[in-house]
């Protein structure tokens, strides 16, 4: 990567082959319509033996090592770091983000950022919330933004632009890497969301995100909410996140969903001792090349 006109280079394999993270690695994979699993090698406890609900590590966001202890029932707001308070959702975020675009060795978010490569990246991360902001907005090609529905998207209100994930005011290929934390099951439609952050990425760009769904995910999407007509009607009791409402509970048809839009998906499993930890899932969803003529 020379600069902020290139295409990112997600990895080696550009999101197209199977690449080792540790001892999770990469579990499903989305290739020429197909997805498969590989199951993680989860150490086998002794049945008397209490679940554990703490781990021991390093924090993938700061790099301070520590214990990281459930303190929620929510597993992926639980596990904060004591030094930089990143919650497990983030930092299997980080995770991803290290092991694909790090191109020396960075063992942590903080010293991604610090690479000169992931420094001409153009990057976009909608959303209000996070510990990543505090570490991108020194980079010269971030971008961020927030949704009101009294703002004309593209417009700005307090300094932060606003956008709405179904109807995008970006050019086509404008960023080379998006992330999204937890937003995506309060889109009303989802899959346009989804097909609008592939055309604002460029050819092998990557959207990493997460939505709250655990290993093993089910098989299918619980919609929760009828959007088929202009208003919404309920099809179970309303839930919110935040006063976001949850449209959508996500399952593994999600990822044909993706692969139809023309990503290939590759769902990553936290690696953990600790049983709770180790069912947190981050997507990283790849933007196919440009077929050749």
């Amino acid at each position: 990567m020379t600069g902020p006109g290139s295409t990112a280079d997600i990895g080696e394999t550009g999101g197209m082959g199977l690449i080792d993270i540790g001892r999770d690695g990469l579990r499903l994979m989305r290739r020429h319509g197909r997805w498969r699993l590989r199951p993680p090698p989860v150490p086998v406890r002794e049945a008397e033996e209490p679940p554990a609900r703490w781990f021991e590590g390093v924090c993938h966001v700061c790099g301070v090592r520590g214990r990281f202890t459930r303190d929620r029932m929510a597993i992926g707001a639980s596990y904060p770091c004591t030094s930089c308070r990143s919650s497990l959702r983030y930092q299997g975020q980080a995770r991803v983000l290290v092991r694909q675009l790090s191109r020396h060795a960075a063992v942590s978010f903080v010293e991604l950022c610090d690479e000169p490569e992931f420094q001409q990246l153009r990057i976009w991360e909608p959303g209000e919330l996070g510990p990543f902001r505090a570490h991108l907005r020194r980079l010269p090609w971030y971008e961020t933004s927030s949704y009101w529905p009294d703002v004309e998207p593209g417009d700005q209100r307090d300094g932060v632009r606003c956008e709405d994930l179904m109807a995008l005011t970006y050019p086509s290929a404008s960023f080379d890497l998006v992330i999204t934390s937890d937003v995506f099951e309060h889109v009303r439609r989802p899959y346009i969301g989804f097909a609008e952050v592939h055309r604002v990425l460029r050819p092998g760009g990557a959207h990493v995100f997460t939505v709250p769904v655990r290993w093993p995910m089910r098989k299918e999407t619980i919609v929760r909410v009828d959007t088929s007509g202009d208003e919404d009607v309920f099809l179970m009791d309303p839930t919110y996140h935040r006063h976001h409402l949850v449209y959508n509970d996500f399952g593994e048809d999600m990822l044909d969903h993706l692969a139809t839009i023309g990503f290939d998906t590759e769902v990553v499993r936290f690696d953990s001792q600790d049983k709770g930890a180790s069912k947190l899932l981050t997507f990283c969803s790849v933007r196919r090349e440009a077929a050749s003529p």
